[in-house]
C-alpha cells in the first residue's frame, strides 16, 4: 500500500479547542448496497466533530472490503489528515468513492487509523439494530431511542451474598468480549457468578438508550 505523506500540519496546533471525538456505539449498525449487507458491526463508532453531524465509522474487519476497490482520489482534513477513498461494486451497481478512511491520521486522532466511513446517500439503506434509519445517525445525546432488535439478552439473579444488588443484564454481541447465549465458548466467571441463576432470556428484544445512560434491554 502506498504511504501517504502528510504535507501539512494538524489544525489542532493553531486551534486546540476544536473537537474530534470518536466514541463506541452500543448499537448494531448495518449498511446495505444493491441487496447485500456490506457493513455489519456491533463495534461501530460515532465521530463527533465541531460543527458537523455525527458520522458512523466502522472497523475494517466488519466491512466487506472485498467489495471495494481503493482509488487514487484523496482529500485533506486539517484535523484528521489525508483521506483515502474506495469504490463499492456489488453485482452491476457501482458507487464511486463512496467510502473513505484515514490510513495515516494525525496523532491527535490516531484511533481513526483502522476505521472507514460511508457517504450516507451513496448506499441504499442504513440500519440501527433492526430498524432502518434515514438522513444521518441518531445523536444519542439529543434523543431517546427505543429500537427493535434481533439480538438476545439474558437477565441473571445474583447469588445469595448479593441479593440486595440489582440483577445484572448481559447482552449478546458478536465481538470477542461478549458471547451469544446459544453458541460460542463459555467465558470464565467468578464463583459467585457461577452460582447465579438465570431468571429470563429473550430474543427478539427492544433496545433503549438515552444520552449517556447505560443501554437497557426489554423483552416480551
Amino acid at each position: 500500500m502506498t504511504t501517504l505523506a502528510q504535507t501539512r500540519e494538524s489544525g489542532f496546533k493553531t486551534n486546540p479547542d476544536y473537537k474530534v471525538l470518536l466514541e463506541p456505539s452500543p448499537r448494531r449498525v448495518r449498511v446495505k448496497f444493491n441487496g447485500e449487507i456490506i457493513a455489519d458491526s456491533t463495534n461501530a463508532h460515532l465521530l463527533f466533530e465541531t460543527r458537523h453531524l455525527p458520522v458512523y465509522y466502522f472497523p475494517r474487519s466488519d466491512v466487506r472490503m472485498d467489495r471495494m476497490t481503493r482509488t487514487d482520489h484523496h482529500t485533506f482534513c486539517p484535523y484528521k489528515g489525508t483521506a483515502s477513498y474506495w469504490t463499492i461494486a456489488v453485482g452491476d451497481k457501482v458507487a464511486e468513492n463512496a467510502v473513505w478512511g484515514y490510513p495515516e491520521p494525525f496523532e491527535e486522532v490516531a484511533a481513526l487509523k483502522d476505521f472507514v466511513a460511508f457517504y450516507w446517500n451513496r448506499v441504499d439503506a442504513w440500519y440501527e439494530e433492526d430498524e432502518e434509519i434515514f438522513v444521518h445517525p441518531r445523536d444519542p445525546y439529543k434523543r431517546v431511542d427505543v429500537l427493535d432488535s434481533s439480538r438476545s439478552f439474558r437477565a441473571r439473579r445474583p447469588p445469595a451474598a448479593l441479593t440486595r444488588a440489582r440483577p445484572a443484564i448481559t447482552r449478546s454481541r458478536s465481538v470477542t468480549r461478549f458471547s451469544p447465549i446459544s453458541s460460542g465458548p463459555t467465558p470464565t466467571r467468578s464463583r459467585n457468578a457461577r452460582r447465579s441463576r438465570g431468571i429470563s432470556a429473550s430474543s427478539p428484544s427492544r433496545w433503549m438508550r438515552s444520552g449517556s445512560m447505560a443501554s437497557r434491554w426489554r423483552g416480551p
